[in-house]
């Protein structure tokens, strides 16, 4: 998502200064750029920015669900991916998997 909103906060950043430079040059017509310029402007500072900071956070929102059960969200050991009820469940699924293929 935050590589999304840079990306389109670039694009639309970009057409506004293309819509500037048309307008200067007399392609598109003053009426046309005033009024979208600036709102183009800013819509693309504000998703630029917004992906800039969703980047920036990402790691600590790691953080926060590291240590979590992937199935219930419960607390778990170090360096485990399931809590005790939900691993007992994954291995018996495997089991039944793998018994009913023989």
């Amino acid at each position: 998502m935050a590589r999304f909103l840079r990306l389109i906060g670039l694009m639309i950043l970009a057409a506004g200064v293309i819509l500037l430079v048309a307008g200067e040059a007399g392609v598109v017509s003053q009426d046309i750029v005033d009024p979208i310029f600036m709102p183009a402007i800013q819509a693309g500072a504000i998703a630029l920015l917004a992906g800039l900071a969703l980047s920036l956070l990402a790691p600590f929102g790691r953080m926060a669900t590291r240590g979590r059960c992937t199935r219930c969200g419960t607390r778990i050991e170090k360096g485990q991916t399931y809590c005790h009820d939900h691993l007992m469940s994954a291995v018996q699924e495997f089991q039944d998997q793998t018994r009913g293929g023989h």
